[in-house]
């Protein structure tokens, strides 16, 4: 039996290296609370819990899903969520609706029985999508239940498209944060709506 000199395979598995090329570079992303502020008085007795929050089995995924054309979506093998999404995507609307009715008192589902909310905020997310150096759309269905559990009080869908700023990633993510703060600030009004009363 006869072996190839060292040299000779050494330099096969340079070659294979070479043909191989350098492995393509995953980015990942999160979505983050907007600078978002009351707008009116602050209302910090106010507490609100909000949950559960439901998103489409579709979007249960690493890979950002990519709307394309017509009903046609793909995954982005490079581009990815840093974790859940449907955890990321509650951590902001609890913190969007924090800031936008002034107070600390907003926890998201499940609660333990310590915290007893004023009202609780339950979203059914159907869409959030968009592609890059395109529009990004948000439709999600929301209801506000009274303190009992028992009494719907607003029970509503909403639905906002932002553009992306360019065809970069950071900028769709950056325009599925703005849709996310529009519904916050659509559901803080109902909110103080529903104290005035």
């Amino acid at each position: 039996m006869k072996f190839l000199p060292a040299y000779t395979f050494f330099a096969f598995v340079f070659l294979l290296n070479g043909c191989s090329g350098p492995q393509p570079t995953i980015h990942f992303y999160q979505l983050e609370a907007a600078e978002l502020s009351a707008t009116t008085e602050k209302l910090p007795e106010l507490a609100v819990g909000v949950g559960p929050i439901t998103i489409p089995e579709s979007l249960k995924r690493q890979e950002i899903v990519i709307r394309g054309e017509g009903n046609q979506y793909r995954m982005a093998d490079l581009h990815r969520w840093a974790g859940l999404l449907e955890k990321n995507i509650t951590r902001v609307i609890v913190e969007n609706m924090g800031n936008l009715l002034g107070t600390e008192q907003v926890i998201s589902f499940p609660w333990g029985s310590y915290f007893k909310p004023d009202y609780q905020v339950i979203i059914d997310v159907s869409s959030l999508t968009g592609k890059p150096g395109g529009q990004v759309r948000l439709r999600a269905g929301w209801t506000i239940i009274d303190r009992s559990g028992k009494q719907i009080l607003v029970r509503k869908i909403s639905e906002y498209q932002q553009p992306a700023s360019d065809a970069s990633f950071n900028a769709l993510i950056e325009a599925e944060n703005q849709a996310i703060a529009l519904f916050c600030q659509e559901i803080s009004f109902a909110l103080r709506e529903l104290e005035k009363q």
